[in-house]
């Protein structure tokens, strides 16, 4: 960073009459700001930026400015600024920190580059990784998500969501009778396998996930293999429904809204069955006769897909 491409930033700043995505402001003039961690924090989990410390700025009736005060001891500044990036923060934040006489006041300005995906997110230690990790929105520096943690851990850790354990769950959820079907089956492709216990070849299989000394259903086990899905996802369902037209909000000739709906839960083979029951009962099926043998045959409405 030089000077002039720092009194282009706050040219930037006055033009918009806002901080930015990438630029913050801090006073500073009368002591080092108490907070600006949640800025550091949120540049390096979003697009990286510049924090101006010794630029206020001032509402005025019609518009808003930044005008340059200067900060109350530069060197001081820059050496809280330095210790509180090596030692509050997991990774460790390295600044790009350079000082500026504007005006013949001191400007510190800091760079905060956006880390690798692999290792975000970027959070203050004092206060933990779900309440001190930031991301820049605007001008703003909101806490992430718990789904914002979850994806930057995913991706660093490259986990599989299929995978992921259901510590709420235990083997006792998973069907008995499906997990042996399943188990005889993988061993007859597999006959390497079959030396394994079943809770070994179930964790290779990612069915189950062994945490430290625990081990649990994963994601992908609990849908596969679950008695009840929905205890844990109660979101995993099927709506089926038949309506008297061909749009949704149409009703049909007494007022109805639908001719027959469903809820299907279970686990997937469970509501691919239900599904397909619920197709065959609300299709129409015609009829035809064979001219030579006089055998019936009948014409579902939809084609139905018969596999072995």
């Amino acid at each position: 960073m030089n000077k002039e491409e720092i009194l282009k930033l706050i040219q930037e700043l006055n033009e918009k009459q806002n901080e930015t995505i990438c630029i913050e402001t801090k006073t500073a003039n009368a002591g080092k700001p108490e907070k600006y961690y949640d800025t550091i924090s949120s540049f390096s989990n979003t697009m990286g930026g510049v924090i101006l410390f010794g630029v206020e700025e001032k509402k005025h009736k019609n518009k808003t400015t930044f005008e340059v005060v200067g900060v109350y001891d530069a060197n001081d500044l820059q050496k809280n600024i330095t210790n509180l990036c090596s030692t509050e923060f997991e990774p460790v934040v390295r600044p790009e920190i350079n000082i500026f006489n504007i005006d013949d006041k001191n400007v510190v300005a800091v760079r905060i580059d956006a880390l690798n995906q692999r290792n975000k997110p970027c959070y203050y230690k004092p206060k933990g990784l779900h309440n001190g990790s930031y991301i820049r929105v605007g001008d703003r520096d909101d806490n992430m998500t718990e789904y914002e943690i979850y994806k930057c851990i995913s991706y660093r850790e490259n986990v599989q969501d299929d995978l992921r354990p259901v510590v709420r769950a235990t083997t006792k959820d998973l069907n008995e009778e499906l997990i042996n079907a399943f188990i005889e089956k993988y061993t007859e492709d597999k006959p390497n396998f079959s030396k394994f216990s079943k809770e070994e070849i179930l964790i290779n299989a990612g069915v189950l996930s062994k945490v430290e000394d625990k081990i649990f259903p994963t994601v992908a086990g609990i849908m596969v293999f679950g008695e009840y899905p929905q205890q844990f996802f109660p979101q995993w369902f099927i709506a089926a429904i038949v309506v008297p037209g061909f749009e949704i909000a149409k009703l049909g000739k007494v007022g109805e809204r639908f001719i027959d709906n469903k809820r299907i839960e279970g686990n997937i083979s469970t509501m691919y069955n239900e599904t397909i029951r619920f197709l065959k009962r609300n299709m129409k099926i015609g009829m035809k006769l064979d001219p030579q043998t006089g055998l019936r045959e009948d014409l579902p409405q939809y084609p139905i897909e018969r596999t072995t």
